[in-house]
């Protein structure tokens, strides 16, 4: 049966937080750029905009990590254009899954290919455990406690 396990990646931002960072970004941007129109010191243009890209920039950066049955997977999106990184089990020459007592769990995968570390929280450990057993022997798998 094929199981998707879901990492931790922190950077989803909720619906509210993106429309607030956009509208936001846009303020600061237009204002900016009225100071720009208006003769303005250079000052009061610079960091304003620079200050509104950024906002509007990070509103709409979205990264998923997760592992099913076709390898491992990093998905950035940005602004609804989808990046998708994969390795696949073939790829993969190991793995190691650092337990953090109680805190985040960190699994490391090795490969020919530079891969991401993932994280996972506590509750998911038996379900990572068992996908990974699932598709590397478990001479290839180290779990650190």
């Amino acid at each position: 049966m094929p199981k998707t396990v879901q990492g931790v990646t922190g950077t989803k931002l909720p619906l509210w937080a993106k429309l607030l960072s956009s509208a936001t970004g846009i303020l600061f941007t237009g204002f900016g750029m009225s100071s720009f129109i208006s003769g303005g010191p250079m000052r009061t243009v610079i960091i304003p905009i620079f200050v509104g890209a950024v906002m509007i920039y990070v509103s709409g950066y979205e990264r998923r990590m997760y592992i099913d049955e076709n390898g491992i997977t990093k998905e950035t999106s940005f602004w609804g254009q989808k990046k998708l990184q994969r390795a696949s089990w073939d790829e993969v020459s190991d793995a190691r899954i650092i337990l953090n007592k109680g805190k985040k769990i960190y699994a490391i995968f090795h490969s020919n290919m530079p891969l991401w570390p993932f994280t996972f929280l506590p509750e998911q450990e038996k379900e990572l455990i068992e996908t990974v057993s699932e598709y590397l022997e478990e001479e290839y798998i180290q779990i650190e406690r």
